[in-house]
């Protein structure tokens, strides 16, 4: 199955994906909970491990805790997201730990939600490992007409960008989906906790790690119009192909100011949702720190517009033309 959520596949699929077309488990417990009070503390700033999953540790140090290994690509479709730490001179990510990303999801006319990004330095099997939460949730009307509180947590390995555990906690209306998958890069197998141990292609990602991993990559290639980026993520367990292809330069306005940005087309399935493959445009700062400064979706039932509002901790200065 290919999801038209790609890259700013959380952005907007955290909000229109938490549902997958596949069969999956449909259960209410009490994660939803304490989802909630985890990314209440997170919106403090404060970004802290969830409590069932501590108790679970022990056994997911024994499986996921081993050396990661090194990623390779080919050709000018860069394969599951070439690392920036083994090209790029200072050996410095796109990204930094204490970054925070606000963006604001327009339905037409109307504000329909929010999606909050944040990156922490947290401990993880001994190891120090880099934090990943995406929330995204409903305001105002489409609160009241469908909640939704999506939260999807990603624990990366500093030094590859590779996860090496995540979380997918969805709460849409009345249904639930909570599942945690640890990565074995020794073996490439993961370990889901609704389905088990399954073989994975190396380097695989989750879709949090992907847009880390896709600023990277565009941190150290040189593009030219057409060419396309392709990665593999672990999605409901079953392997997921993203393909992004790069559009062009562009300068664009928002709320915020005028930048300079570089234009990509997440590959979308026409039919159900969307229009036709490039109904998802985003839009990339064309700086050092590579950070999604827009998302738009032409759907079959009205568009969807995701603008960044706010951001703090940024590796470098976001370049502002106004």
């Amino acid at each position: 199955m290919r999801i038209g959520i790609t890259i700013l596949f959380i952005l907007v699929l955290l909000i229109s994906a938490g549902k997958s077309n596949e069969s999956e488990s449909r259960r209410t417990d009490s994660r939803g909970t304490d989802s909630r009070e985890t990314v209440s503390k997170l919106t403090e700033g404060r970004v802290t491990e969830d409590k069932e999953t501590a108790s679970n540790e022990s056994e997911n140090r024994e499986y996921g805790n081993r050396e990661s290994e090194s990623r390779g690509t080919e050709g000018r479709g860069i394969e599951n997201g070439e690392s920036a730490r083994k090209k790029s001179a200072p050996g410095e990510p796109a990204y930094n730990a204490g970054e925070r990303l606000e963006y604001q999801i327009y339905y037409g006319p109307l504000n329909g939600g929010k999606v909050l990004m944040t990156l922490e330095p947290v401990n993880f099997g001994g190891a120090e490992v880099l934090h990943a939460t995406a929330l995204g949730y409903t305001t105002g009307l489409a609160d009241r007409i469908f909640r939704i509180y999506d939260v999807y947590q990603s624990f990366m390995d500093p030094e590859t960008g590779l996860p090496v555990k995540a979380i997918r906690d969805i709460n849409e209306g009345s249904y639930t989906y909570y599942n945690e998958v640890i990565y074995n890069r020794d073996s490439n197998t993961v370990k889901s906790q609704l389905s088990g141990i399954n073989e994975v292609p190396p380097g695989i990602l989750d879709l949090i790690s992907a847009i880390y991993k896709l600023r990277d990559t565009m941190l150290i290639s040189s593009f030219r119009p057409g060419d396309v980026i392709e990665m593999k993520t672990y999605f409901s367990d079953k392997v997921f192909p993203i393909s992004v292809r790069y559009g062009g330069t562009e300068t664009i306005r928002t709320r915020m100011g005028k930048f300079h940005t570089l234009r990509l087309y997440p590959k979308s399935d026409p039919g159900r949702i969307f229009r036709n493959e490039d109904a998802i445009t985003a839009w990339f700062s064309n700086d050092r720190n590579f950070v999604p400064l827009r998302v738009s979706l032409n759907m079959l039932v009205g568009s969807i517009r995701i603008d960044l509002i706010d951001y703090e901790g940024l590796r470098h200065e976001l370049i502002n033309l106004q």
